[in-house]
């Protein structure tokens, strides 16, 4: 996807609770790809001619997508618990 799409895509699996500006998302994909998590590429459109840099996600950026999503649903696991005991409800 080119950044734009990735605005529009979080934008709408969020329900519109997050719309990321592009100067939020750029350079967060560019910190992914310094660290190897995402490679982009230069591409232009056949239909308009404009050229876009087009970013994917790597075997790294998977592997630590993985990582990350396990230690969230740890901690959340805790917080969900914490919740329960504060507000007396299973």
């Amino acid at each position: 996807m080119y950044g734009y799409e990735i605005i529009q895509t979080i934008s709408r699996t969020t329900n519109r609770h997050w719309i990321p500006k592009a100067g939020t998302i750029y350079p967060i994909l560019r910190r992914l790809e310094g660290r190897g998590y995402v490679k982009s590429e230069w591409s232009s459109s056949k239909t308009t001619g404009l050229s876009r840099r087009y970013y994917r996600i790597t075997p790294e950026g998977r592997e630590a997508e993985r990582k990350i999503f396990l230690e969230w649903k740890k901690h959340m696991g805790g917080f969900r618990e914490f919740l329960r005991d504060l507000l007396e409800v299973d």
